[in-house]
């Protein structure tokens, strides 16, 4: 293999694009609405740096020195906090120590409501703009220096992602001092098209404007729902599960997700976060219906800075009860998953999820189905 592109998987962190030191490959958005790596031939050298850095293909290092006996179910004391979270507030209470000292979080930021961007945060309100769940793939291209620069500097940097993300810096970083580096990784379970969330959001709006939106309103629905909401300038709140059923059925997810090297308990971060599902039913003491974080542990440094957070409520819960699947095994790809895709590039929006979420067929189908009843009613009579 002498370049990226000759690899079948790419998660699109774009970490390629960085190594490369003769600006030979650009990332470019493919049919589905995914980055994937390009490669000018004429400038590349065939060096296989790209290759030799990719965090994807990469064999996944056990990252447990630090004995994991348990899983850990937390809970933002701060009730606000809590609302504004996807989960526990676990994240908030993390970047709260690292902001104490000096120092500066990564995450994701939903931009104009469509685009999910990585962005930088020095402030506690910049960071709140990186709360809740954002189900579709985002952009890291512009973290990679920014957070080696802030490393250099001697600073605290704590970087939360997907795992391959996590990864991908981490990797990035391998030669410099990482002792300030936090990696938070969160439970993923792949990463859906951001073309198809725009595409929603242009069938759901119309001509109205859209002020705000959240891919799964816990404050209206409760924290066990998955509904998303968009609201309008002119008031009016649009709720559905339309995308979360597309997303579910994994028909819009990165194809590459399926073949995931990290579902399993060997994480690319310093600690895990995720919902902490199954608390209901094996602690439900501790549940509410506002959101409990689920926290893993991974090594000394994840211990170390966990040990030193503030303002959150723990208790250790066993960790074969709160295994989600993502911890576990990949998914796997439909067998209708090409026949979406050539679905989704000749018709409409409303088509697709009458086809493929309310199971409406077509109507030539109903009409023939409506003619064959009719003949055997004919057929019947005489």
């Amino acid at each position: 293999m002498k370049n990226v592109t000759d690899f079948e998987l790419c998660c699109g962190c774009g970490m390629c694009v960085e190594v490369c030191k003769h600006n030979a490959i650009s990332m470019k958005v493919n049919e589905q609405g995914f980055f994937y790596p390009f490669v000018e031939k004429d400038m590349c050298v065939e060096c296989g740096r790209c290759i030799k850095t990719c965090a994807f293909h990469a064999t996944i290092q056990d990252n447990h020195d630090y004995q994991l006996k348990n899983a850990l179910a937390i809970k933002h004391i701060d009730e606000e906090v809590r609302a504004n979270s996807r989960s526990g507030g676990i994240f908030t209470a993390l970047s709260d120590w690292i902001f104490s000292q000096g120092g500066v979080v990564y995450g994701c930021e939903l931009v104009n409501n469509r685009v999910a961007l990585h962005k930088r945060a020095t402030t506690k309100k910049e960071r709140d703009k990186f709360r809740g769940s954002k189900y579709i793939q985002s952009i890291i291209f512009e973290c990679f220096e920014l957070v080696k620069r802030d490393l250099s500097c001697d600073r605290w940097v704590l970087f939360s992602g997907t795992p391959c993300q996590v990864s991908a810096i981490k990797k990035y970083c391998s030669n410099i001092n990482t002792d300030k580096l936090l990696l938070v990784d969160i439970v993923c379970h792949g990463v859906p098209s951001p073309m198809v969330w725009s595409d929603y959001l242009d069938y759901v709006s119309g001509n109205k404007k859209i002020v705000s939106v959240n891919f799964r309103d816990k404050k209206q629905f409760g924290w066990a729902e998955h509904k998303e909401t968009v609201v309008f300038d002119n008031g009016e709140v649009y709720s559905s599960n339309v995308f979360a059923e597309l997303f579910f059925s994994h028909l819009i997810t990165r194809k590459d997700c399926s073949c995931c090297p990290f579902k399993n308990l060997s994480r690319a971060g310093d600690i895990t976060i995720a919902d902490c599902w199954g608390i209901a039913e094996s602690y439900s003491q501790f549940d509410d219906n506002k959101g409990v974080s689920l926290v893993l542990i991974n090594n000394e440094k994840g211990n170390s800075v966990f040990d030193k957070i503030e303002d959150i409520s723990v208790i250790e819960v066993d960790i074969n009860k709160v295994l989600q699947p993502s911890l576990k095994t990949n998914w796997t790809i439909p067998v209708e998953y090409n026949r979406f895709w050539n679905y989704y590039k000749k018709h409409s929006f409303k088509s697709v999820i009458n086809k493929y979420v309310y199971k409406i067929p077509p109507f030539w189908t109903r009409l023939l189905r409506r003619t064959k009843r009719d003949l055997r009613k004919i057929c019947i009579r005489h």
